[in-house]
């Protein structure tokens, strides 16, 4: 029997979900590494985006079995209302981007058409994540310090998320973006004077070792840190452009 591919569990969620819950679906969209076909078996999840009248108790009881059904697919869903989608471009500037770049619609209506960003939006989103998750890195970096294997496997589930935010800080320089991680990595990088020989490492091991093991002692990590704060600093100091 062939494997079920990302896309395939993608789609097989949300014809499930559509056929429990027709009457209270709007849409339905894949976006993520499986949208921007980088999923990464072991790494990464099946994000789905679903788009309902409300988010109630009833909504949720009648979605949980059918995520009960998929849940060895690691598909993750993302409850929100189609109203929401105004007001999600102020508190969800970087992830509506990152999708309106690359989604599938998996069931109903187009959600992105109409939505629009404001620079300032995305700006202040990616400074105040940014600050927030390297504080939190550091903070998990402390208590897995003896700990190589953990280690590398901090730096290599982080990895996706820094790297969105080097997405938008390419966008808020008015770059395009590219489509693959790796080149993001390299426009990014670039952008900010930044080494980003510990962010590549981190994309190899996410590749191909999922054992990776390293010391805080490292240069990588050292590296992949630096690279995280001037993307950091480098979108806190076009705050004053932007007023």
């Amino acid at each position: 029997m062939a494997r079920t591919t990302p896309n395939d569990a993608a789609r097989n969620f949300a014809n499930d979900l559509a056929s429990a819950l027709p009457d209270r679906l709007r849409s339905i969209v894949l976006y993520g590494s499986t949208a921007r076909s980088e999923f990464q078996p072991g790494w990464s999840d099946v994000n789905v985006l679903v788009f309902a009248d409300r988010v109630d108790e009833s909504l949720l009881a009648g979605a949980a079995p059918v995520m009960k059904t998929h849940e060895d697919a690691r598909v993750a869903p993302l409850l929100l209302t189609w109203d929401e989608r105004p007001r999600a471009a102020d508190a969800f500037a970087i992830e509506l981007l990152d999708m309106q770049d690359a989604h599938t619609l998996l069931w109903g209506d187009e959600p992105f058409e109409e939505t629009s960003v404001e620079t300032r939006a995305l700006r202040l989103q990616a400074e105040r994540e940014l600050r927030s998750r390297l504080a939190t890195l550091d903070s998990r970096l402390l208590r897995v310090a003896h700990d190589e294997r953990a280690i590398g496997q901090l730096l290599a589930v982080a990895l996706p998320s820094f790297v969105t935010y080097m997405r938008a800080a390419l966008r808020l320089a008015g770059r395009s973006v590219p489509s693959t991680m790796r080149s993001v990595i390299a426009e990014a990088a670039q952008l900010v004077g930044t080494p980003d020989a510990g962010l590549n490492a981190a994309m190899d091991a996410r590749s191909g070792n999922s054992n990776w093991r390293v010391s805080l002692a490292n240069p990588v990590v050292s590296q992949y840190r630096t690279a995280v704060q001037r993307t950091a600093s480098w979108v806190d100091s076009i705050e004053k452009e932007l007023r």
